[in-house]
């Protein structure tokens, strides 16, 4: 079960679980033995789930003050209260019995004088609460209790005052827990006034459920018989109910007078209380139970104490202190949180940025720094580049050019450049002196020039065709150097004729 503890343990010492007997939505019944007193007893916890609700935790305290504060035969009394693994319980007396909701489903109706002693009994129970300004709202067949006294006679016996209303006092605490928008009760046995607002319940919203159950345990059927919710309302807020007496031809009249009286659209128009509606029933009732006519007066008319919210919130059972550190933190109010969908979309929101961000990083081109032994050359061509040059065909980037510009990176290594000028030169000198008649190139003099990286010589090609200047600038720069064309003869040598062309000529 979801509760708190398992038969065989012990609580506080003192009550010895033993069996579940009953469970609902939010609370089960255990079946205990009080070891003090020895006697059976009925331990109700509420469920773990729902002892984390504070409107729920509420209800429960509301009823263990309800239930302390009727004294009435008719109602299951409270013989105490406590809190065990952050859940509350309540000690109730223990009942045997069945409650009408499974009586009805044995016997489907019941006789009309059985009935109304039912009725009767549970309308004492009834009157002591509206005596003290509490309305039930929740009254129907699975709340009426049938059990014997010890001579046989039976017994009804009230319960569940889980959602029971407190007339006068605690406005609050009442609104906190009957919200306009909240329907609270049993759709069924539910009058107009309770189905627009469970805040405006009053004593006549009780006269109106036991209406409904008297014709349900005489007839067998409701007299709002819907299938489904939506039509339920409509009918109960704008139609009529079904007589008694169409279901039940073998009612008496009277009666089915009495339970129309009682479902009255408007308050107003039903009984005034609960002991005009007792003492209408009373010549139906058998003679043992119009004696419980005059004991509904007198429950009615004590003295009504309006409470406020101090005094409901002395009603509730003090903790021992040793179980202060046992109390659940669910009692205290929660802080006001962001809504959900306000935290995903600030979150998603940072996430994407954070992605943009790195991924720029990512991706971003680094700018590579020129070597430093060598020089960045660029050519240009207005629409193309020389098919001779072996060089990859780039553009470089961030210069600016037109579309049909191709511009192309060139890297030339000066020492070599000047290395390849010099062989040219000699291999030039040592052609012009083979030209000669009888000379041998051993013996040809032809003067070498030693050039130096800072002021290279140029030589004429063999067929004087213009030479690029090199440019110095780096790699990086958006200018491109337009070719120049040196026409400067050698100093160190006459003009030859050009030796046949091979590979080794170009310095490019």
């Amino acid at each position: 079960m979801d509760a708190p503890a398992k038969a065989g343990d012990i609580i506080d010492g003192r009550y010895r679980l033993e069996r579940v007997v009953g469970s609902g939505g939010m609370a089960v019944v255990v079946a205990a033995i009080d070891i003090e007193r020895s006697e059976r007893v009925a331990l109700k916890f509420l469920f773990k789930k729902a002892a984390r609700h504070k409107e729920i935790l509420q209800r429960f305290e509301r009823e263990k003050s309800v239930i302390g504060r009727l004294e009435g035969e008719h109602v299951a009394r409270m013989l105490g209260a406590g809190i065990v693994k952050n859940t509350p319980y309540m000690v109730m007396e223990y009942l045997q019995g069945r409650d009408l909701a499974d009586l009805l489903r044995v016997q489907q109706t019941l006789p009309v004088e059985q009935a109304v002693e039912y009725i009767l009994q549970a309308c004492e129970a009834v009157a002591e609460a509206h005596g003290l300004d509490i309305v039930h709202r929740d009254l129907k067949p699975g709340n009426l209790f049938l059990t014997h006294r010890p001579d046989g006679t039976p017994c009804i016996k009230v319960l569940d005052f889980g959602i029971a209303k407190i007339l006068g006092g605690g406005d609050q605490e009442e609104k906190s827990l009957t919200r306009t928008e909240v329907v609270m009760g049993s759709p069924n046995y539910m009058s107009p006034e309770q189905m627009i607002s469970a805040k405006d319940a009053t004593p006549a919203t009780d006269i109106w459920a036991l209406g409904v159950i008297l014709h349900e345990l005489v007839a067998g059927t409701l007299p709002f018989a819907e299938r489904s919710t939506e039509r339920l309302c409509a009918r109960v807020l704008q139609g009529e109910p079904t007589p008694l007496r169409k279901d039940c031809p073998s009612c008496p009249e009277q009666l089915e007078n009495v339970v129309l009286r009682c479902l009255q659209r408007m308050p107003q128009d039903r009984f005034g209380d609960i002991a005009e509606f007792a003492k209408a029933l009373a010549p139906l009732a058998p003679e043992s139970a119009q004696a419980l006519v005059p004991r509904i007066e007198k429950r009615l008319r004590q003295p009504r104490v309006s409470l406020t919210e101090e005094q409901l919130s002395s009603l509730v059972p003090a903790r021992n202190p040793e179980e202060a550190s046992e109390a659940p933190t669910v009692y205290l109010p929660k802080p006001a949180q962001l809504p959900w969908k306000f935290i995903v979309f600030v979150g998603f929101g940072l996430l994407m940025a954070g992605l943009g961000f790195a991924g720029g990083l990512v991706f971003q081109r680094p700018v590579q720094p020129a070597a430093p032994d060598s020089i960045a050359a660029t050519t240009a061509s207005s629409h193309s580049v020389p098919a001779s040059s072996s060089a990859p065909l780039t553009v470089v980037e961030g210069a600016e050019h037109d579309d049909h510009e191709l511009v192309q990176p060139i890297e030339i290594d000066l020492d070599d450049m000047v290395k390849k000028e010099s062989d040219t030169v000699r291999r030039k000198s040592a052609a012009s002196a083979s030209s000669s008649p009888r000379s041998s190139p051993t013996s040809s003099s032809v003067p070498r020039s030693t050039p130096s990286a800072s002021s290279p010589e140029t030589v004429p090609t063999r067929d004087a065709a213009p030479a690029p200047t090199v440019s110095t600038a780096p790699a990086s720069s958006a200018s491109v150097a337009p070719p120049n064309v040196s026409t400067k003869p050698s100093s160190t040598a006459p003009p030859a004729p050009s030796p046949p062309k091979t590979e080794s000529d170009s310095p490019y």
